[in-house]
């Protein structure tokens, strides 16, 4: 673990109007915390900064208690860490894990809610992209409910996202032409160009 006395912390600052800018988040400098018996402590090495989160910085109500970010609290989002101090028997110490976690350089954390990721399956950046959420969004929304066919033709929104373009590889290896809808030309040609997608 690094020597130094303190870990840093994103947090949210004011609640944006439109686009977030450099006023919608602070930085704090906090001591590392302390873990307790079957928790671990964690350094951040990924996070997840996901277009749905851009509604989870507005101003909250009662009923969305919960769902949405604090002010002057840190961010949340999924995240990949490496478990570098460890009071618990199943997370030992130098193991990568990903989570829900706070946008903070160290975090104690109890081990529900972490899973292992395994370094020699794929990049570990793949456990909050390809094979984190948005992978599993594309999987189960293909594959579970729109099961398509060798020969259909598939339309894909959002298909230069996270979650679009998993679709679109989806659909692509079940045979399918793909016809992807994307906010902007520029985005368009990027998930023509990344994925080497013949033009309609």
């Amino acid at each position: 673990m690094d020597s130094e006395p303190q870990k840093r912390e994103i947090v949210l600052s004011e609640h944006p109007s439109g686009v977030p800018d450099e006023n919608t988040f602070g930085f704090n400098d906090i001591k590392i915390p302390e873990i307790q018996e079957g928790g671990v402590l964690l350094k951040s090495l990924y996070v997840s900064i996901d277009p749905g989160m851009r509604g989870f910085m507005d101003k909250g109500n009662d009923d969305a208690a919960g769902n949405k970010f604090e002010i002057d609290k840190p961010i949340i989002s999924r995240t990949v860490a490496q478990v570098v101090k460890s009071r618990n028997k199943d997370f030992e110490r130098g193991c990568i894990i990903h989570g829900r976690l706070a946008w903070q350089k160290y975090q104690s954390a109890e081990a529900d809610g972490l899973e292992k990721v395994n370094p020699d399956l794929a990049p570990i950046s793949t456990a909050v992209s390809m094979l984190g959420v948005p992978g599993l969004a594309a999987y189960f929304g293909m594959l579970k409910i729109g099961q398509p066919n060798e020969g259909e033709t598939v339309v894909v929104s959002g298909a230069a996202g996270s979650v679009g373009s998993i679709a679109s590889q989806i659909a692509r290896i079940k045979g399918c032409k793909v016809v992807g809808i994307a906010g902007s030309p520029k985005k368009s040609n990027t998930w023509r160009t990344i994925w080497d997608w013949p033009k309609a």
